[in-house]
């Protein structure tokens, strides 16, 4: 029982490390932009850098736990991520900086996808849902952390240290479960003998509407949080420590809201709980494009938050009544894989039309995105729905 309880710990400490790490550049960023002498249309080249450095090893990681199991696989992408976040707080210039990001991009692919692999085959769905809600605990802390340390008056470097010492006392933790968690992959017996050729996978438009689809929502979720500090502080005018905290607000409402309203879908039936969140989710978008009254803002930002909650796992959850259960797993990791695309793109292509326009471009983009999203999810539910007939 106690080998198997560390087990468990190491794979929610790594989705709780992931989100610290990520998140802590939702507050982190203007300063760094300024550090480095940046506008902030470079945050899409750096979300870039991440975005290959976490496809690449993503991509690697079924054959790497295939051939050394999931013990070594994490021991090796927790020292990477290590690596990156101390490169984060010592780089000195914007090249030694990417660097760093693409490192860290390496070890959270390794880390997460290996998570991923090893709580499919061993956790329940509910405790699967709970382990993705750790990452969100994860991002509430980064935001909180960052702000308080460049309170401080320590500088945004220092969050990033912090953020290393942390993935230590996991990579640890790794340690010490090492036999306990390592594994081989699918044995031949566990393979799905009714699987499909890649080509016919891609010859259905619902694939190509729900990579379409996952694309956009990468943006709506990261752009919502990466953007909103910087639009509060240096559009607004509000002060340091309010605003970090309504980003923390932002990730724990996403926490919060995938607990809740995951338990409802039975209740409410998916296709509802999907069309509601997106509308909650537009509602927020237009709150937040008021700038007029602060509190609107803080409150447009929470909603969305609480509102996309649901949408990824209940669409993943989809992906086999949609596009069938021979096509539903290489789907499931297209779709996984634009949404990192769409994390990297999108927001940074609202750095560009920022550094073109204003602050205030922030909620009319989001808004785009959520229509955007709305449209595409009911195309993909009527689409679906005739071709069940």
């Amino acid at each position: 029982m106690k080998k198997v309880s560390l087990a468990l710990v190491a794979q929610f400490a790594t989705l709780l490390g992931l989100g610290v790490a990520a998140s802590i550049i939702n507050v982190a960023w203007p300063f760094i932009r300024d550090n480095f002498g940046r506008t902030d249309g470079d945050l899409g080249v750096l979300l870039l850098a991440l975005m290959f450095g976490y496809m690449g090893a993503a991509f690697l990681v079924g054959r790497l736990v295939d051939r050394y199991g999931v013990g070594l696989v994490l021991i090796a992408g927790g020292l990477i991520i290590i690596a990156g976040l101390l490169g984060w707080g010592y780089s000195p210039i914007w090249a030694a900086l990417l660097l760093s990001v693409f490192l860290t991009g390496m070890g959270s692919g390794l880390l997460d996808t290996t998570a991923n692999i090893y709580a499919a085959r061993h956790f329940s769905a509910r405790l699967t849902n709970w382990l993705h809600a750790s990452y969100g605990l994860g991002a509430v802390v980064g935001p909180l952390l960052t702000t308080a340390v460049i309170s401080w008056g320590r500088g945004w470097r220092l969050a990033y240290l912090m953020g290393a010492l942390l993935q230590v006392v996991i990579w640890l933790l790794y340690l010490a479960v090492r036999q306990d968690v390592s594994m081989r992959g699918m044995t031949v017996e566990e393979r799905p003998e009714n699987s499909i050729p890649l080509r016919s996978v891609l010859k259905s438009p619902l694939v190509w509407l729900g990579m379409f689809y996952f694309f956009m929502y990468g943006g709506l979720e990261h752009g919502a949080g990466q953007w909103s500090f910087p639009l509060f502080t240096e559009g607004r005018g509000v002060a340091l420590e309010p605003a970090g905290t309504w980003v923390s607000i932002y990730w724990g409402s996403l926490t919060v809201g995938r607990v809740v309203l995951g338990q409802v879908t039975a209740w409410l039936g998916s296709q509802r709980l999907l069309r509601l969140s997106h509308l909650l989710a537009l509602l927020g978008a237009i709150l937040l494009s008021i700038p007029s009254m602060p509190v609107l803002g803080f409150a447009g930002l929470a909603l969305i938050g609480f509102a996309v909650a649901p949408i990824f796992p209940t669409l993943i959850q989809l992906t086999p009544q949609r596009v069938g259960r021979k096509a539903a797993a290489t789907a499931v990791g297209f779709q996984v894989g634009v949404t990192s695309l769409g994390i990297a793109l999108l927001p940074g292509l609202a750095g560009i039309l920022i550094d073109r326009i204003s602050l205030e471009v922030v909620g009319p983009f989001l808004i785009v995105v959520a229509l955007i999203c709305l449209a595409v999810n009911e195309r993909m539910s009527a689409q679906s729905a005739v071709e069940l007939k």
